[in-house]
C-alpha cells in the first residue's frame, strides 16, 4: 500500500511559549529542536490515523482536527511513564491476612485427625482463597 503524503513542503508554525523568554541560545535552540521533533512526529502519527480513515492510497489526503488530536493522545501516551502504584491500606491489610490465612491452613493441616484440626484447615484455606479472590478483582486482574 503506498501511503500518499502530498506535498512534502514544510509548514513553518509560529510557536509562542510562554515562560521561555529566559532561556539563553544554546537552551533555545535546544527547545526549538524539541518542539520541531514533537510536531514531526505528531504530523507523522496523523498521518496514519488519516491513512487508516481514507481507505484508498491514490486519493488525496485530507486531515481533520480529529486526526491530529487522535495522534497528539498517541504520541503523549509513548512518552508518558505510567504513575507508580501504592499500596493501599486495604491491600496491606489483604496480603497480612493471606499469610495469616496460610499459617492456619499450615496449623490446621498437621492436625487434621483432631476436629479443630480439620475445622481450621477448611476455614483457612477458604478464607484464603477468598481475600486472594477480593485481591485479584481489586487489582483488576479478574475479568
Amino acid at each position: 500500500m503506498t501511503e500518499h503524503t502530498g506535498a512534502s513542503e514544510p509548514l513553518a508554525l509560529d510557536v509562542t511559549v510562554v515562560g521561555a523568554g529566559v532561556l539563553g541560545p544554546l537552551p533555545k535552540a535546544a527547545l526549538l529542536k524539541c518542539v520541531e521533533d514533537y510536531a514531526t512526529e505528531l504530523f507523522s502519527e496523523a498521518s496514519r490515523y488519516e491513512v487508516l480513515q481514507r481507505g484508498n492510497p491514490s486519493q488525496s489526503p485530507e486531515f481533520t482536527s480529529k486526526h491530529i488530536s487522535d495522534a497528539d493522545d498517541a504520541v503523549r501516551r509513548r512518552f508518558t511513564l505510567p504513575a507508580p502504584k501504592r499500596s493501599s491500606k486495604t491491600r496491606v491489610a489483604g496480603g497480612v491476612a493471606v499469610y495469616a490465612t496460610a499459617a492456619g491452613v499450615g496449623v490446621g493441616g498437621n492436625q487434621l485427625d483432631e476436629t479443630w484440626g480439620l475445622v481450621l484447615f477448611v476455614a483457612c484455606l477458604v478464607a484464603g482463597l477468598f481475600i486472594v479472590g477480593l485481591l485479584e478483582i481489586g487489582r483488576g486482574g479478574a475479568s
